[in-house]
């Protein structure tokens, strides 16, 4: 089984600093996931680990 998740939003940022917080595993894990496993590199695979039970 796999999920998806989709956003759309608008965010009043110049293009390279967005482009720069969601490719770069630094700055991606700001956004939601508590910890990036991965190459961020076209065909590789990327590991999101985040928390659905915080209690």
């Amino acid at each position: 089984m796999t999920h998806s998740i989709y956003h759309d939003l608008t965010i009043k940022a110049p293009l390279a600093k967005v482009y720069k917080a969601i490719t770069e595993p630094e700055d991606l894990i700001n956004w939601w996931p508590l910890k990036y496993k991965g190459v961020p590199k076209e065909n590789e695979a990327c590991t999101f680990f985040i928390n659905l039970f915080p209690f």
